[in-house]
Formats: structure tokens, C-alpha cells, sequence
């Protein structure tokens, strides 16, 4: 049975629901049939904090909507990507949101739903997935 063990931290101006970002990972973590026991941190930060993210991590020295941190890369005996209803590690990893940035970049959509939009994408880097 899946249980979700979430932990946010909000550093950023937007207030966005606790309730709301859970209810986003529990759809995504559902249409992958993950069944056992997941801990994520999602961080919400201001442009300036993901900017120095973004350049130590990817070599990008500019602000991005969303970056993920899975906690397996490199540690895991398991292949990655996981297969469909594979138990996964518990603790998934790490994901960073910056409302100013994901509001620029989707002026048509409403944070929320692009917010959603961005944990899914999210999800499936921390299970191993990655851009082509």
C-alpha cells in the first residue's frame, strides 16, 4: 500500500497548499503503481536559490522552473529506471520549485495546474527517467 511521507519547505513569496503538492505526488506516484512507502522533499524557492542551483549542478547559471534530486543515482543496487511495481527505495529523493520562474514560463496557465504538470515530470526523474 502506498504511503507518502512528504516534507515541504516553502521559501518563496507564493503560498502553494501543502495539501495540494501532496495530492499531485500521490496522483503521480499512483499512475506509476508505486505501492510501498515514499519520502520526497519538495523545496519552493525564489528565482535567486535555484539560479546557483542550476549552475552547480547542471552548468546553467539561470533560473529553471523545476529541478529534481533523485536520492538513488549512484547509491542504488537496484536498476534505474524502475520497472512498473517495483518496490522503490523510500526515500525517493528531492524536488525544487520556483513559482516566479514556472509563472513566467506558463503565462497562460494557472501555477497550479503547471505546478502539477512539473511534480509529475518530477516523479519520473527521481524514479530514473531521463531526457533523451
Amino acid at each position: 500500500m502506498l504511503k507518502l511521507i512528504l516534507h515541504v519547505k516553502n521559501e518563496a513569496v507564493e503560498n502553494i497548499s501543502e495539501q495540494l503538492l501532496k495530492k499531485f505526488v500521490l496522483q503521480s506516484l499512483k499512475k506509476r503503481n508505486v505501492t510501498n512507502q515514499v519520502i520526497i522533499d519538495i523545496f519552493i524557492v525564489k528565482s535567486e536559490i535555484i539560479r546557483k542551483l542550476n549552475y552547480k549542478y547542471r552548468n546553467y547559471n539561470k533560473p529553471t522552473a523545476v529541478l529534481s534530486f533523485p536520492t538513488t543515482i549512484g547509491k542504488a543496487k537496484q536498476k534505474i529506471p524502475f520497472k512498473t511495481g517495483q518496490k522503490i527505495p523510500s526515500l525517493l529523493g528531492d524536488i525544487i520549485i520556483c513559482p516566479e520562474v514556472v509563472r513566467k514560463e506558463t503565462p497562460d496557465k494557472q501555477l497550479t495546474n503547471a505546478i502539477n504538470i512539473l511534480i509529475d515530470h518530477s516523479i519520473s526523474h527521481l524514479l530514473g527517467y531521463h531526457h533523451k
